[in-house]
């Protein structure tokens, strides 16, 4: 048995020994679920969104589940009065969303001030509990300080430090959220790191999952005084240590891998975080990701899986692109260009890529890859001219400029 089919069968062994995973459900997701089973209200917060994001009805029997067993921890006389708080916020956090339970408003109102009493006195100086109460009350004030459940703002006019009072306490989720707020909301990005590189010493993976994610891109956003500047290397380093626990930092390391930023290229390693982040019959949810697993097998050498893949996403020869240009257009004509999935065919990536530039998600990538067949010659007549049109308006139109400089030094 080769290599690549040693970590497949060793990931499909993965997949149908772990106990908290339904069918269909990536190790990841089993992960989150298993957290989530656990009482971490964090983990099932990011459960929902990734449930959200795949189309889960919002009356699904897992969303029930939970909603249930917050219902049970808030009851439990065992639960102590930080869980119950914590156990409130996520009941009014489920019918806010409308997950697994309808909205009740005087239900919501009644949850937010058990919550509130019981904060009141976990935070007062002296209380073992202060740390998380500050952050629970932060968090609860944030979302649901209204009349409308019985608090004015009034009523807490410096409940805005509290994030920072739990920062400083030693609570790992706010000095996270805290680094978070310096970051975004006062551009104060190098204090704001600090707290967060911090968090993730101390082993908090959702403070590592933040630096993986976002040193791999930097900022993007224009007119931000002080930026994050991309870091390939840190990217690797915190997601090394935590990308089998969140989705979008699977993705990150798979590309890092994949495109050997930051560390040498390893097609194994972006394997076993591609499948790791999807599941067997979830592989095509991303159009970036489908195109790169099909060339992870092509580079390890299952060239018919490779294009198997690739067929299935974007069909024969790139005619379910017709439909999808917008998320498909760019990777159809990308596949041709390289030859790594498909046999390589510098016409149809012009032809591809050429629709592509037109509009969608991907075109000012579209632009910059058909600058290369411009100014080359690989598909079309010799444009040196048409070339540098194209790597202008690339540049001029895309959020990410070191995106753009990969493709075209490539």
């Amino acid at each position: 048995m080769n290599r690549l089919h040693s970590l497949i069968a060793g990931v499909l062994l993965m997949l149908t020994t772990l106990s908290a995973a339904a069918v269909g459900d990536s190790p990841i997701i089993a992960d989150m679920k298993r957290d989530a089973d656990a009482g971490d209200i964090g983990r099932f917060e990011e459960l929902i969104s990734e449930m959200k994001v795949r189309g889960v009805s919002k009356s699904d029997p897992y969303y029930v589940k939970y909603y249930n067993m917050w219902l049970n921890t808030f009851n439990n006389p065992a639960s102590t009065e930080l869980q119950k708080a914590e156990a409130a916020r996520a009941m009014m956090y489920c019918m806010s969303e409308g997950i697994g339970v309808k909205c009740d408003k005087e239900l919501m109102k009644k949850y937010f001030n058990e919550a509130r009493m019981r904060l009141d006195k976990l935070v007062k100086p002296g209380s073992p509990d202060r740390p998380g109460a500050l952050y629970e009350l932060y968090s609860l004030l944030r979302y649901y300080n209204s009349s409308d459940y019985g608090c004015s703002p009034d009523d807490y006019p410096d409940f805005r430090n509290m994030l920072r009072q739990s920062a400083e306490a030693g609570c790992l989720k706010a000095m996270t959220s805290y680094g978070i707020n310096l970051i975004w909301n006062e551009e104060r990005v190098t204090e704001g790191l600090a707290w967060i590189e911090r968090a993730a010493k101390a082993g908090y993976i959702p403070a590592q999952t933040w630096l993986c994610r976002n040193l791999a891109t930097g900022t993007v956003e224009s007119g931000m005084g002080e930026t994050i500047k991309r870091d390939s290397e840190k990217s690797v380093y915190w997601g090394e240590k935590c990308w089998r626990h969140d989705t979008m930092c699977a993705d990150e390391m798979a590309a890092n891998y994949f495109y050997g930023r930051g560390t040498a290229p390893n097609y194994s390693k972006a394997l076993e975080c591609l499948t790791g982040r999807y599941a067997t019959d979830d592989l095509d949810y991303s159009t970036e990701h489908t195109y790169m697993l099909a060339c992870i097998y092509a580079k390890l050498g299952e060239t018919g899986e490779a294009l198997n893949i690739f067929n299935r996403l974007f069909g024969p020869d790139g005619a379910a692109a017709y439909d999808n240009w917008e998320t498909t257009g760019y990777y159809i004509g990308k596949g041709y260009y390289d030859g790594i999935a498909v046999p390589r065919d510098y016409a149809k990536a012009v032809k591809y890529l050429t629709k592509a530039s037109e509009y969608g998600e991907d075109m000012y990538k579209a632009k910059a890859l058909l600058s290369k067949c411009y100014r080359f010659g690989r598909g079309v007549t010799k444009n040196v001219a048409k070339a540098n049109r194209l790597v202008r308006e690339a540049r001029e139109g895309s959020a990410d400029a070191i995106d753009i400089d990969e493709i075209i030094g490539k």
